[in-house]
């Protein structure tokens, strides 16, 4: 549950319902019923160890010790709220969750096992909480002295690498699925899609090969590359539809791309996805996803004819010192080459740059180092592999997220101390996998284990 689906800049994409941290706590303590307990097929259950948390990808329990009859089982254990979670997260297809023993679930349906990728029966234990223990008090630490910041920098940076590795676990996985190319241009489009239209996003990439769009801008002439890049990403995504015409500036315009999209998809058999709706409500005029759109088409002219993993693999690599690599990353993904603070698509004035700070360093921290630290494990590349490592520190910091700067406070540490976005991806990996759980009993930075 907890490990199950995360966005590729950051995670979770949604906030677990209250019943999935009660059934994930309930786990972890062993307060729920024990008495008689029988999975759905009827076999007898005895829970002797629950297992240890897994803080990576993969099942969320560990080398957890059950008697399943009168076996003695050991292995790992699943949590959803329902059966079907497993396979709406895919994990019959992931020989990760082969060493499963045992999904728990809150809510059952009519099937007594699931299945794991080689078609092999798991036992389901539906649990039942113990009442009592629902009143916990939560957010011990806005109760504690101060906190000394060099036991909390220690702890962070363990986070910090937990989640600089996770990351790499889970891009070499889709490394197996996925050309290298085309998962690094979901992770650009995951980026621009900010909080509110991630999922749109990534599916334009459904629609849309990299190796066929550069295929295209390749026949055209340097002066219309751009404008066909922006007719591409818009016409797939669907905004060149009139249900989007009142979020753009001109329309004369507007209705000009509209048939250089039906002339240009016609040509490359392009098609627009559907049922994918944009959302503009709530979201900054700034960071409207068709703005991001042609944000992205900059980019993408700005690096051309390198691919966008290409180059940012050859600037990384470039034994350059990491001052001028991130100066040349800012010119290419942040400085307009074209239309932009007046481009007739748009109502209102928008930001100088492309994309802002914050954004290009989560999208390096996120991204662009697990993707090239996962693509030098696959080929063996130790010293690539370790020079990630590096350079993950020096990333300099986002801006943190209001989740995180309540965190901060709890624990009296200045916002300011996080001086580098390592740190602060530390800090996002630690809420979530303590606070984002309710999990203050177990807390690092309680006092006994801070003082």
């Amino acid at each position: 549950m907890l490990n199950c689906s995360h966005d590729i800049v950051s995670e979770p994409r949604k906030k677990l319902s209250q019943s999935e941290k009660y059934l994930y706590k309930i786990w972890l303590e062993k307060t729920f019923k024990q008495e008689h307990l029988k999975t759905l097929s009827g076999t007898a259950v005895s829970i002797l160890n629950p297992g240890t948390r897994n803080e990576s990808a993969g099942p969320d329990f560990n080398n957890a010790m059950i008697m399943l009859g009168d076996d003695l089982v050991s292995g790992d254990i699943e949590i959803h709220i329902r059966n079907n979670d497993w396979y709406l997260h895919g994990h019959e297809q992931d020989e990760n969750y082969n060493n499963v023993v045992l999904h728990v679930i809150k809510e059952p349906n009519d099937e007594q096992f699931i299945k794991n990728f080689h078609n092999e029966n798991i036992e389901i234990l539906v649990v039942e909480p113990i009442v009592a223990t629902l009143d916990k008090q939560l957010f011990q630490c806005k109760n504690w002295e101060p906190i000394n910041f060099d036991n909390f920098k220690f702890v962070i940076e363990e986070y910090a690498s937990k989640r600089f590795q996770r990351k790499t676990l889970e891009t070499r996985k889709a490394l197996m699925q996925y050309q290298p190319e085309q998962y690094f241009f979901i992770g650009l489009l995951d980026m621009l899609g900010y909080s509110k239209n991630r999922e749109a996003m990534k599916k334009i990439a459904g629609n849309l090969d990299i190796e066929d769009l550069y295929s295209i801008i390749s026949e055209v002439s340097e002066t219309d590359r751009l404008l066909v890049l922006e007719i591409i990403l818009l016409g797939v995504s669907g905004m060149l539809t009139n249900d989007y015409k009142k979020y753009f500036g001109n329309d004369h315009y507007f209705e000009s791309l509209q048939i250089k999209w039906k002339s240009v998809s016609k040509k490359y058999n392009l098609t627009s996805i559907l049922g994918e709706k944009f959302h503009f409500a709530g979201v900054r005029p700034v960071n409207y996803p068709h703005k991001r759109l042609v944000a992205l088409a900059q980019i993408i002219n700005n690096i051309y004819p390198q691919k966008p993993a290409q180059f940012c693999l050859n600037t990384l690599f470039s034994g350059r010192k990491f001052e001028l690599m991130l100066e040349i990353l800012k010119d290419k993904f942040q400085m307009p080459s074209g239309m932009w603070k007046n481009h007739p698509l748009f109502k209102s004035h928008t930001s100088h740059q492309l994309i802002g700070n914050s954004r290009l360093m989560d999208f390096i921290s996120n991204i662009m180092l697990p993707f090239a630290r996962a693509l030098s494990s696959i080929l063996k590349n130790e010293q690539n592999s370790e020079y990630c490592i590096e350079i993950n520190k020096q990333v300099p910091i986002g801006a943190i997220p209001g989740k995180i700067d309540g965190f901060l406070k709890n624990l009296t540490i200045a916002p300011k101390e996080i001086k580098s976005n390592y740190l602060l991806q530390g800090c996002i990996e630690y809420h979530r996998l303590f606070c984002n759980l309710e999990l203050c009993n177990i807390c690092r930075f309680s006092l006994e284990l801070v003082k």
